[in-house]
């Protein structure tokens, strides 16, 4: 947003160059998608699709794929991605502030985490303080752990201590399009033939532990 009301401003003219808006707080530039690692937490299909893509923009990708596995996929990513059920989908919550103060604390101070799963499997008030702690350079969610949310009431992301912070924020929409709709129909009506066949249902919701 900040890049697009620049160029409608005109400070490029001024200045020369708009090159000092991607620098880091140490000014160095970003690194190219060939240099950097992406750390998945969560690997079923969502996880896995979003692996695929960043493997073909040229990043190593590291799998966690269990909550004992996180911290090699956290201190090693420049990108970790957090793509797993919801704690009200798992077995006792096993989910719920799944990266949390300890998982935040081995990343390193260069890298952004995306949360593309559920809300509440990453602890807002834990990132908002490594966020501003500079402990991690930046995250972007879709979710929420109250939604839909509207202010700082329902997330302390939406508050106003996270202004200034390098945060990006979508209020659950990052699921819509037109053939995900067409296959959630699908997949809905592949279950109930399943049940009503007696067989294992698709798309189980692993345990996390």
């Amino acid at each position: 947003m900040m890049d697009h009301d620049d160029a409608h401003t005109n400070p490029w003219r001024a200045k020369g160059s708009m090159s000092s808006l991607l620098l880091d707080a140490e000014g160095r530039p970003p690194h190219t998608c060939g240099n950097e690692v992406a750390g998945m937490i969560g690997y079923g299909p969502i996880g896995q699709r979003v692996a695929k893509m960043c493997r073909a923009l040229g990043m190593e990708v590291l799998v966690a794929a269990r909550k004992d596995a996180e911290d090699s996929a956290s201190s090693s990513g420049d990108v970790s991605g957090v793509a797993t059920p919801a704690p009200d989908a798992q077995p006792n919550g096993t989910t719920k502030n799944l990266v949390s103060e300890r998982e935040l604390a081995l990343m390193r101070p260069d890298a952004v985490i995306i949360n593309v799963g559920r809300g509440g499997t990453v602890d807002e008030a834990a990132l908002l303080s490594a966020l501003k702690a500079g402990k991690v350079a930046g995250a972007a969610t879709d979710v929420f752990e109250v939604e839909p949310a509207g202010s700082g009431k329902d997330s302390v992301l939406l508050g106003e201590e996270a202004r200034g912070v390098n945060l990006t924020l979508t209020p659950h929409l990052a699921w819509c399009a037109d053939q995900t709709r067409v296959n959630i129909r699908r997949v809905v009506g592949e279950n109930l033939k399943r049940f009503v066949r007696g067989d294992k249902g698709g798309n189980v919701v692993l345990d996390m532990r």
